[in-house]
């Protein structure tokens, strides 16, 4: 995770991992107005390696990927 003490993070937090779903345009002008936001998985922090570093194992899901999004 490129996230750690500098944002809070601790020893034991848990996190739902969230990726960006299907694209909502406005069906009129084609604008982008957002995404749906798909729950993927949950990781538990185990260790704090530095300001923005931390390590965790998968609670549940797998296969997350680079832009996927930690929400407490």
């Amino acid at each position: 995770m490129n996230v750690g003490s500098e944002a809070g993070v601790k020893e034991g937090d848990e996190f739902s991992v969230i990726r960006a779903g299907e694209v909502i345009k406005d069906p009129d002008t084609g604008e982008v107005l957002g995404a749906n936001k798909v729950k993927v998985g949950r990781i538990k922090v185990t260790a704090i390696r530095g300001p923005r570093l931390s390590a965790a194992i998968s609670l549940s899901g797998s296969c997350y990927k680079s832009g996927d999004v930690l929400k407490k």
